[in-house]
């Protein structure tokens, strides 16, 4: 297999945490393909120092300015990069209440689920325990409004 394209998605920055310096691990950890040209993102933050994640969920856009970066041999210093076209559509801190202990944990998953009555799709993520008897799984569904 070879790739037809290779583009660019720049994550996001590490929040403030109050801390001097923020530090801790950020990635890209799920996709969900809505269509050729959009797709939803799932990112996810661990801050130890306030032994915080962040989750958040985007709506990218792959528009026609969109660097197809598949000739680079290395992005540091590429000048003229075009990013893919983010929109934030959740952060998953604002679900916390409604979770019981209400907090976030590995969030690493992401899935279309079942159409529902009404039309809309829905969008299932879901954390992982690793095994570990401190964390555990979580399962929430969205409604994507159409």
């Amino acid at each position: 297999l070879r790739p037809v394209r290779e583009i660019t998605y720049h994550l996001e920055k590490l929040v403030a945490d109050g801390t001097p310096t923020p530090y801790g691990d950020t990635g890209l950890v799920d996709l969900a393909v809505i269509d050729e040209h959009n797709f939803y993102s799932l990112e996810r933050m661990f801050l130890p120092a306030s032994d915080k994640n962040v989750i958040r969920i985007f709506k990218c856009t792959l528009t026609e300015r969109v660097s197809d970066v598949t000739e680079y041999p290395s992005l540091k210093n590429a000048p003229g990069i075009v990013f893919v076209k983010k929109e934030l559509v959740a952060d998953l801190s604002d679900f916390t209440n409604k979770m019981n202990p209400p907090l976030l944990d590995n969030f690493e998953g992401m899935t279309f689920g079942p159409n529902l009555p009404n039309g809309n799709r829905t969008l299932i993520v879901v954390s992982d325990n690793n095994f570990r008897t401190n964390q555990r799984t979580v399962l929430i569904a969205f409604e994507i409004a159409l």
